[in-house]
Formats: C-alpha cells, structure tokens, sequence
C-alpha cells in the first residue's frame, strides 16, 4: 500500500520425536514395505560423450574429479584451481546408471593420478529406476559400483551432491510417488553417512533456488550454468547445504513441508511482463547478477523487464544524483508499451558513513538523507511524471549492534534512517516498502537470510526482497 493510507518445551520434544520417529518408519518402510511403482519423470539420454571421458581420464593429469547424474555446465576446472588449488577433470558426459559410474570410478582410481577428491553428482531418482525400483537390486547395485569404491579408498574425499530440481517436481508427483522418491533420497544419504571419507549436499531444498523457474533454462530438472555455479561454490565454502546427523531431520522435515505447502497453495506469481523497472541504490541491488539477484529473480518470477544502476557503496548522499544524471543523459529508448516504475533503495551507507537526515533550512539539500531522497526522486518525476515511485528500505542487519551503533555525530541508528525514508514516502504521496519492520527478515531470524558480514542478504534474502517487491506491483 502507499505510505500514509494505508507448556512449550515439551511440546516441541514430542514433536521432534514424532519426526524422527516418521522418517526412521520411512526408511523401514523402503527396506521392508511394500514395493511402489516410480514412474520416472527425470528422463536422461546418452549424450555419446563417456568414450572420450575415459580416453581423457586415462591420459591427463589432474588430483580431483566432477562426475555427475546431472549437468556439470557451469563449473570449470579453473574454478577447481583458483577456489581449492587443486587441477581438475570435470566430466563432459552426464552418467546414466550405476554400471556407468563404476566404470569411471575403476578409470580415476586406475589411472595413476594422486586423486584426493572426487566430487560427484548422484541423482537418487535415476539410481531407483536403474534398480528395478526393487530395494534387494538397489542395495546390490550401489554396494557393487558405488560403496565399494568409497570403502576401499578411505583417502580419496568423496563430495556427494544431490540435484535441486524445480518445485513443480516435486507437487506433481502423486502423494505415494512423492513419499517413495523422498524416501529413496533419504536412504541414500543415509547409507552414505556411514562412511567417514563422505560428505553429502543437498541443495535443493532451499526455497530461493526450487522456487525460482528463472534460475532453470534448459529443463525444470537443471539449473543455469551461473546458478549451477553458485551452489557448487557455495558447497565448497562448507557452510551450505551439507546434510549431517545432527540436521538432517531439520532439512527433511522443512522440505517436506514445503512441498506440502506448495500443494496446498502454489507459489503462482503475477505476470508483471507490462512492467519496466529501473533500479537505484547500493551493492545489496548492484553486488549480484543472474537469476539470484534482486532483479533478476523478479524477471525470473514474474517477467519484468529492468535496468539496473545501483552501485555497490553508494549512498543516496552523493550517489542517488550521480546514477539518477547517469540513467537520464545516457539511458537508451524505454521498452514500449510497458509501465514505468522506479525503485529507490538507500540507507545502508548513509547510516555507516553518518550522513545527517535532514536540513531544516533547505529540504532538498543533496548532502543530507532526505534531501537527497527529495532530490533525486523530484528529478525523475519531470521526466517521467506517469511512472510509479517506490522507495525500498533496507532489512535488519547484524553489523554495527545491528543497527544500533552511532557512527559519528551527525549520524543516527540505521532505524532512524527507514523512518527518514518512510516519511519522504509519505509527503511525495509515493510506495514504500519497509524491509525494516514488515518482512519476513525479522530481528530474531536475520542471520538467517543475510551472509556474515551481517548486511548483504543471501539468496534466500534476496529472494523474499523480491518477492515483496512482486506483491507490491500486482497491487498497483
């Protein structure tokens, strides 16, 4: 809307209880149960290319390896030397079952190279279906072409990822399908966990990715490359994705109930394809590009299109005048037939550098927060009278006391700041949206969707921004 008009503790024992006791009876289930019927919706053809891989694994020089069920576009060996210092072979063909696998295993562990780490890329769908969907031939198979391996080269780091589908996946499975699949994922990892040289990740239960079709291009069963290569640094970092004894149940439980809460009420999002936005503010707009940005997931979700002139450091002291003069003299033609909407997001600089909120004697003064706000949105409006206005504030932070500090003494904490930005909404009659105070990033859960430097939001940060954004423009 515009601004202006506008007995616990035991309970949540039983609780975990009654989870661990769900999946435990899961996997019972899959070792003892009845069998179901999977009807694959993951096909994968033969892309002829296995030959030349072996013929490369057996001649080249290298201490660490990518093979996969999956795509591997998006990762390249020089990745694997400048993030890790290791000389890579990454794998050209996607692997098709277990009998495949075992052959690359047999070429790697053969081929003479000091292999310290293989990363490979397990698809627990394909590996059911290459069993027969039978558990008797799944046990068999992976004990012949994949455990025995890991068993008998406790030197060799093995780095398990599973894929990350699109969520429509996973809700048009039908409910026995959907418990069958999650099960065998979960057995999988399971059975992995008892081999201390593993380490597994799972990726795609996170929403900003699954949630997302922008982030897919090829299939709903693959991310982009620049995606694809976001998860696998993020895996490396070793703070992502990784599924261990202690959260696993956390990460199943969660998942599901994501997928059950798709079901119930899926994530349609508005077709925004009329809207054309042009973005300004700092490094949390400006830092990140693809599908994971803010704008970016916009398009991805909702099809707007967008030009971007936020500059990472800036501040709407100083940096709002200098971008909006950079998008009026040397903008190109706006897309025709679209809506015109701008979207202002400072604050963050202005309060770590201390600018002062306000000149009582000149409210449009540059060198202060709102002035530069007045300033800088009173500009655009002469040449754009008819677009729509937003002014975005930013999220809670965990730096500077999160938010708390006084940097100098013209400066006021961060909240003074949304306020400040709140109240220039309100006189120009324009949108405001407020991170700070109605988001789902609360002061309690803000670590969990900003990185650790306590003020950039991660992924799943920047897509909740996004999404808010969304709702606002299928409101106006």
């Amino acid at each position: 809307m515009k601004a202006g008009k506008k007995h616990k503790r035991k309970t949540g024992i039983l609780v975990g209880v009654c989870i661990t006791v769900l999946i435990v009876t899961a996997l019972l289930y899959f070792v003892y149960g009845k069998e179901r019927t999977f009807s694959g919706v993951n096909p994968q053809n033969d892309d002829g290319l296995m030959e030349s891989d072996l013929a490369r694994i057996a001649d080249e020089h290298y201490n660490s390896v990518m093979i996969s069920m999956r795509s591997t576009k998006g990762i390249s060996e020089e990745d694997f030397s400048y993030y890790r210092a290791m000389e890579a072979f990454i794998a050209s063909h996607t692997i098709l079952n277990t009998k495949e696998l075992s052959q690359y295993l047999d070429e790697i562990i053969n081929s003479g190279n000091q292999v310290t780490t293989i990363c490979l890329g397990l698809d627990p769908e394909l590996l059911w279906i290459d069993a027969g969907q039978k558990k008797d031939r799944w046990n068999e198979k992976l004990e012949k072409n994949l455990y025995f391996y890991v068993a008998q080269n406790p030197d060799i780091s093995f780095e398990i990822s599973l894929p990350n589908p699109y969520i429509d996946y996973w809700t048009g499975l039908e409910e026995d399908k959907l418990d069958t699949l999650l099960t065998v994922y979960q057995t999988l990892i399971n059975q992995l966990a008892v081999y201390p040289n593993v380490k597994a990740y799972f990726p795609g239960y996170e929403p900003w990715i699954i949630k997302n079709p922008g982030n897919y291009e090829d299939s709903l069963l693959d991310t982009g490359e620049m995606i694809t290569r976001s998860v696998i640094l993020n895996t490396w970092s070793g703070k992502c994705y990784q599924i261990t004894p202690e959260n696993e149940v956390d990460i199943w439980t969660s998942f599901r109930k994501l997928i059950e809460s798709e079901k119930s009420m899926p994530g349609v999002y508005p077709d925004l394809s009329k809207w054309h936005m042009v973005f300004f503010g700092d490094s949390v707009l400006a830092n990140y590009s693809g599908s994971s940005s803010i704008p970016g997931c916009m398009a991805g979700v909702s099809h707007i299109s967008f030009d971007n002139y936020a500059v990472g450091g800036s501040s709407a002291v100083g940096g709002f005048l200098a971008a909006s003069d950079t998008f009026l003299n040397a903008r190109q033609e706006l897309p025709e037939n679209r809506k015109l909407c701008f979207l202002v997001n400072y604050g963050l600089n202005d309060y770590f550098e201390g600018m002062p909120i306000e000149d009582p004697s000149d409210p449009y003064n540059p060198e202060t927060y709102k002035g530069s706000l007045r300033s800088g949105i009173s500009g655009l409006q002469e040449k754009f009278p008819e677009a729509e206005y937003i002014i975005m504030s930013p999220t809670r932070i965990g730096a500077f006391q999160n938010g708390t500090e006084i940097t100098n003494e013209d400066g006021n904490d961060l909240e003074t700041y949304i306020e400040a930005a709140k109240e220039v909404a309100e006189e120009m009659d324009l949108y405001f949206i407020d991170n700070y105070h109605n988001s789902v990033i609360t002061a309690e859960n803000k670590m969990n969707y900003i990185v650790d430097d306590g003020v950039h939001p991660n992924e799943n940060g920047r897509f909740e921004i996004a999404i808010q954004i969304v709702n606002l423009l299928d409101e106006i």
